[in-house]
């Protein structure tokens, strides 16, 4: 018999989700110490791009983004950058981004009004949500939301975001990968100013894929993270299992601090 519970997870920055039946799955480590077990992926996770953007910053920013994560990986193929564009998504509230089946990156203008875990300073978010499963958090269904009040351009200017360098960082956190907070050199700083590119990967981004994406779990990784697997499973597969869903929020703000909620309290803050 299975049990379900609901737990509410803030943090924000990207966004993703999962789309048909033999969906792409994700798994979020829970704690410190452990690294993402994964089945491999084949082609990629079918995200799709607000026509919205494409039509403002091009197509080609979108395929070297996902690539950039595609090609750095020894095993995995993350996203599949031959994307299919679909109507911008301008939903009132986030919940209603997990109501549309459609793991998507969009633009949000106006940005959320009256939702006291996102801020206007926030330049994009990525919100998921799921099933706990043995200390993961398997996710069917995730989003990428770019604020449309923030300004935003291609290779970025003294008054404006790198819109790549943005969709690079939520990029991570699609497939899994929290805030650096450590000072390494990093794509995953939760902290980006005008003017600044980050378009490539730095050495110890590559690493943690390997930490997060090759072998069994291990308790030395000291690396948590979400992981991308394509199993063919419901998450109500396993009669033996305690279910928990889970929804959560990743949020990057423009000021610098990233904050992260659980249960629509504030956990965590950092720079």
């Amino acid at each position: 018999m299975k049990y379900i519970a609901l737990i509410t997870i803030g943090i924000v920055l990207s966004a993703c989700g999962l789309q048909n039946e033999e969906a792409d799955r994700l798994r979020l480590g829970q704690g410190d110490g452990r690294r993402i077990w994964t089945s491999g992926l084949s082609s990629g996770l079918d995200v799709r791009v607000s026509s919205t953007l494409v039509n403002r910053f091009g197509s080609s920013s979108v395929t070297q983004m996902m690539d950039e994560w595609n090609t750095n990986s020894s095993s995995k193929t993350f996203f599949r950058s031959s994307f299919n564009t679909t109507d911008n998504k301008n939903y009132s509230t986030k919940e209603a981004y997990n109501n549309d089946n459609e793991l998507g990156i969009y633009i949000k203008n106006p940005w959320f009004q009256n939702d006291p875990h996102v801020s206007p300073f926030t330049l994009a978010i990525t919100q998921y949500k799921g099933y706990e499963r043995d200390g993961y958090i398997e996710i069917t269904h995730a989003d990428i939301i770019f604020n449309g009040q923030q300004s935003f351009s291609v290779g970025g200017t003294s008054s404006t975001y790198d819109y790549e360098s943005v969709l690079l960082h939520e990029l991570g956190h699609f497939i899994g990968f929290p805030h650096t907070t450590q000072g390494a050199s990093s794509v995953m700083r939760p902290a980006i100013s005008t003017g600044r590119s980050e378009t490539r990967l730095y050495s110890y981004d590559i690493a943690q894929i390997e930490k997060n994406y090759s072998g069994l779990p291990s308790s030395s990784s000291g690396f948590a993270g979400l992981s991308a697997i394509s199993d063919g499973r419901s998450p109500a597969s396993e009669d033996s299992e305690v279910l928990i869903e889970v929804s959560g929020t990743i949020e990057m703000r423009a000021d610098g601090e990233c904050l992260h909620y659980e249960e629509g309290e504030l956990v965590h803050s950092h720079y």
